[in-house]
């Protein structure tokens, strides 16, 4: 799914790409959890898709949240 989002997102395509970046996120977050690196990564892609679209606020608080995350587990 990762992969096919970043294939729609490389075409321009930004909103679709968003709506399989969420869907990928979703079980990364249930089975893994929010710390894990699989989720950030994920969260990080999800950020750019925003961005892409000019939806800057939302992609900076996702930003900022997944660098929190990751500092938090990288100490």
């Amino acid at each position: 799914m990762h992969n096919l989002a970043t294939v729609l997102e490389y075409q321009g395509r930004y909103v679709e790409a968003e709506g399989i970046y969420r869907q990928a996120l979703r079980p990364k977050q249930k089975v893994l959890g929010h710390e894990h690196s699989d989720t950030l990564h994920g969260k990080y892609k999800l950020a750019g898709a925003l961005l892409d679209q000019g939806r800057y606020a939302e992609a900076e608080a996702m930003y900022r949240q997944t660098l929190q995350l990751t500092e938090k587990m990288l100490g």
